[in-house]
């Protein structure tokens, strides 16, 4: 893991044990899985940015990079 110039945690290429998110990577016992660490993979370059789900994360932000399979989750 690498960290940005804005000190944001990165990869440069998918690690391995990565797969596909789905939204119910996202839901744990009928809430939000907090602290779930999922990757974006960011459309510019081979970049994954590391995140982590928190209370204030939005499905309007998060169901579109699933949709477009841009987002992982470790096996």
């Amino acid at each position: 893991m690498k960290t940005d110039h804005n000190g944001w945690a990165y990869h440069d290429k998918l690690p391995e044990g990565y797969r596909l998110a789905t939204v119910n990577d996202f839901i744990l016992n009928g809430r939000l899985n907090l602290r779930l660490e999922f990757l974006i993979k960011w459309v510019s370059q081979e970049y994954y940015q590391v995140c982590v789900v928190s209370a204030n994360l939005k499905s309007a932000f998060l169901l579109p990079l699933i949709e477009d399979q841009k987002v992982f989750v470790k096996n």
